[in-house]
């Protein structure tokens, strides 16, 4: 079902020509910085606008629960901090309240306990757009790489269940994160989250992570072009991210990255910078 994806990794993407439709919707397509790394430049001369990304312990008093959202601690000290920085895009990343393979009465529970938190931004920063990182739709790399028809239904299923996430939210956040050395597997795995992220009505912004998950390592500068590719064709925007710990040096000369300025630069999205 979705395995033909993969067919466009037959040959290096830097050879491909792609469609006129993509050279417009570049136009349109919102690229956004998430990067940790130390002494980052500013990069929104390249079209990398800042996204405010919430975490967990920006969320809850140090050495509490998290077993529900703090609501009053939002409202007093998040909230504040939001404001000082005014950003007009806000990523809330909470992920310890499961959404699948749990009993249908505790589903219903995280659900609520993730609609309150989004609803508690928005009300307090009612012209921010606002999201959830990955939770809606579920990541899921083995249902669509495997095409199992019954998996794949179950899969959707428990999406679906998700659209009061959805509902509160401006923007949905796909993770598409890379765990395996396998193009062909990944653009399966990239296209069909991004597909489930679409029945959900909202803008699809998917999370890329220029290292892979497990280990680290750098993504070489052809499969992050793909994915950049990728997601261009198939979305409203990005985040590029890193984490602050465990992170690589700053290296503006990395094969990722210089395929990721010329990827900016050749899409167009350079001009976006006033936008």
């Amino acid at each position: 079902m979705w395995t033909a994806a993969a067919a466009i990794v037959t040959a290096r993407h830097s050879n491909i020509i792609r469609p006129a439709h993509a050279v417009e919707s570049a136009r349109r397509f919102d690229a956004r910085n998430a990067m940790r790394f130390d002494s980052l430049p500013d990069l929104s001369r390249l079209g990398l606008r800042d996204v405010r990304v919430v975490y967990t312990n920006e969320l809850w008093p140090k050495g509490v629960s998290k077993s529900e959202p703090d609501l009053r601690f939002i409202e007093k000290t998040t909230i504040p901090r939001l404001r000082v920085g005014a950003p007009d895009l806000v990523v809330i990343d909470i992920e310890h309240w499961d959404l699948a393979g749990i009993a249908p009465s505790e589903l219903e529970r995280n659900i609520n306990r993730y609609v309150a938190v989004l609803d508690t931004v928005r009300r307090h920063l009612p012209k921010t757009r606002l999201g959830l990182y990955s939770m809606a739709p579920v990541r899921n790399y083995w249902a669509p790489v495997r095409g199992k028809p019954d998996d794949l239904r179950t899969w959707q299923r428990d999406n679906e269940r998700l659209q009061p996430i959805a509902d509160a939210s401006d923007v949905i956040f796909p993770s598409l994160y890379t765990f395996y050395d396998d193009p062909a597997g990944w653009v399966t795995y990239a296209t069909a989250n991004m597909l489930e992220a679409k029945r959900y009505g909202r803008p699809i912004y998917p999370f890329l992570w220029p290292q892979y998950h497990d280990s680290g390592e750098l993504i070489a500068g052809d499969f992050w072009r793909l994915q950049l590719e990728t997601v261009l064709d198939n979305a409203d925007g990005m985040v590029i991210w890193t984490p602050a710990k465990g992170k690589p040096r700053w290296n503006p000369d990395a094969a990722w990255w210089r395929e990721t300025v010329d990827f900016l630069e050749t899409a167009g999205l350079a001009s976006n910078t006033g936008q």
